[in-house]
C-alpha cells in the first residue's frame, strides 16, 4: 500500500508499542538502518525529557527533530535536555504550547 505515492517501505512509521520494541532491540552502537532523517513526537515534556537518549539516538547526524506538546514554560528545560546532539531553531509558540525543531550535529 502507498500513501502520498510513497511506498511504505520507505517511509516507516512506528507507533508506540513498536517503537518501544525497536528501541529496546537497538544498541548504543545504533547502525544507521534504525535511524531516521525526522522524527516528530507530539508527548508532554516529561515523557519527551525522559526518552532524550532513545529519540536523539535515533536520527542520523544531520537529521530532524520536531518535538511538541511542550508548554511554554517547559521548552527551556526540553531544549536542554537535548542540547549535547541536537541544534534548536527559536521555538514556536501558540496559546501558551511550543513546538520545537532542529538537527542533530553530533
Amino acid at each position: 500500500m502507498t500513501r502520498n505515492n510513497i511506498d511504505k517501505t520507505r517511509f516507516p512509521v512506528y507507533l508506540p508499542g513498536a517503537f518501544k520494541k525497536l528501541s529496546n532491540s537497538v544498541t548504543a552502537t545504533l547502525d544507521h538502518t534504525h535511524q531516521a532523517d525526522l522524527i516528530v513526537a507530539n508527548i508532554l515534556a516529561g515523557p519527551l525529557v525522559e526518552l532524550t537518549r532513545t529519540l536523539t539516538a535515533h536520527v542520523r547526524v544531520g537529521g530532524a527533530i520536531c518535538l511538541s506538546g511542550i508548554l511554554a514554560a517547559q521548552a527551556e528545560t526540553v531544549m536542554r535536555a537535548y542540547s549535547k546532539h541536537i541544534k534548536f531553531e527559536v521555538a514556536a509558540e501558540k496559546e501558551g504550547w511550543v513546538r520545537l525543531a532542529g538537527l542533530r550535529y553530533q
